[in-house]
């Protein structure tokens, strides 16, 4: 008797040819990218998954996941399928990582942040001031961090994360006029951050003035100096066209945001062995893929910036660290974590506490 395909949760399954309609994401103007089609299988895929995210179908991490599914594709002789869904079409990175966690599907990219308030060893590698550089950090994160985040994960959640980050960039700050070189001077500056409490709990102890405004408000708050300044990413300030009313970016590097690719725990582990193997692979290898996207970008916003008379800054991050250590804010993290999540961050970063 010819043996029914298994139903697993979070996958489609049907006997006709299966139609679907690609994902695919526009050019990125400062890199040029571009997003493949992925070929469809002469028959219905036997595991059919969806891989939903709330990044632009433009950033580099949509273009990478749409070649990671192709070539599961493809390598898979069409028995595996996964359909990428961008610009939160499934909802945000909270709401995917409880989609995921419940197995309504299969697998998400979820934020940092979101991951982060679930499981307290993943917040670690946005701690404040803690990378020297971006290399210090993929160090951590594909060496000792990233296995306890992974294991804690897994024991938490139920959840399997793939074993490569993938990158969201670190943040600068940009100001009208006033260069940030040390903690002084942050001293009252009123700056647009994110609705995170990590970031303005360490703004706070810089002695800056931390506040949230909406996306639509922000130009009018620059314009009219309700805000000093604002943090952010390269690329954002250059496609956000900050540089039009800030002409003063300072290389803080302050914290680092990042997307693990998550999966249900049962679901993962019910495929068979060949096909987790391939999966695998192409993630990771697409994960390392979009790191490099991200470290072009970043230098085509830097050179695009200074061409625009934007004036940079470097920063004296010990003088940083030094003021966050008198202020205990490290010291909460090693209240947060467990020692050895702890430990592997000063491995890597070097003594914060």
């Amino acid at each position: 008797m010819r043996q029914r395909p298994m139903r697993l949760t979070g996958m489609r399954q049907t006997g006709r040819r299966l139609t679907r309609r690609m994902v695919v994401g526009g050019a990125l103007a400062a890199g040029g990218l571009c997003t493949p089609m992925l070929a469809r299988p002469a028959q219905a895929a036997q595991f059919d998954w969806v891989l939903p995210h709330a990044v632009p179908a433009s950033a580099p991490l949509h273009k990478r996941l749409l070649e990671a599914a192709a070539r599961i594709g493809r390598e898979t002789d069409g028995r595996m399928a996964v359909t990428i869904l961008p610009d939160g079409a499934r909802g945000n990175s909270i709401g995917l990582l409880s989609q995921v966690r419940a197995g309504s599907i299969p697998l998400c990219a979820v934020a940092t942040q979101a991951l982060g308030a679930a499981v307290p060893a993943a917040a670690t590698p946005s701690a404040g001031f803690a990378w020297r550089s971006p290399a210090v950090l993929w160090r951590a994160l594909d060496g000792q961090l990233g296995s306890l985040i992974r294991e804690q994960a897994a024991l938490s959640l139920g959840v399997v994360l793939m074993d490569h980050a993938w990158d969201a960039a670190f943040r600068n700050l940009m100001t009208r006029d006033k260069p940030v070189r040390n903690p002084d001077d942050l001293a009252g500056m009123r700056l647009r951050v994110p609705v995170d409490s990590d970031t303005i709990s360490m703004f706070l102890k810089l002695g800056a003035a931390p506040t949230s405004i909406p996306p639509a408000d922000l130009t009018r708050a620059l314009v009219t100096r309700r805000i000093d300044g604002l943090d952010g990413a390269l690329m954002y300030f250059r496609t956000g066209r900050i540089d039009e009313t800030q002409k003063t970016c300072s290389l803080t590097g302050h914290i680092w945001d990042g997307y693990w690719l998550c999966a249900h725990g049962k679901t993962w582990s019910a495929l068979p062995d060949d096909l987790r193997s391939i999966a695998a692979r192409a993630f990771d290898e697409a994960a390392v893929a979009q790191r490099q996207d991200m470290i072009n970008l970043e230098r085509q916003a830097h050179a695009a910036l200074d061409a625009d008379g934007v004036r940079f800054t470097a920063i004296d991050i010990r003088s940083f660290r030094d003021v966050l250590r008198r202020a205990d804010y490290y010291a909460a993290w090693t209240r947060r974590v467990q020692d050895t999540v702890w430990s592997a961050v000063e491995q890597a970063a070097g003594h914060l506490t």
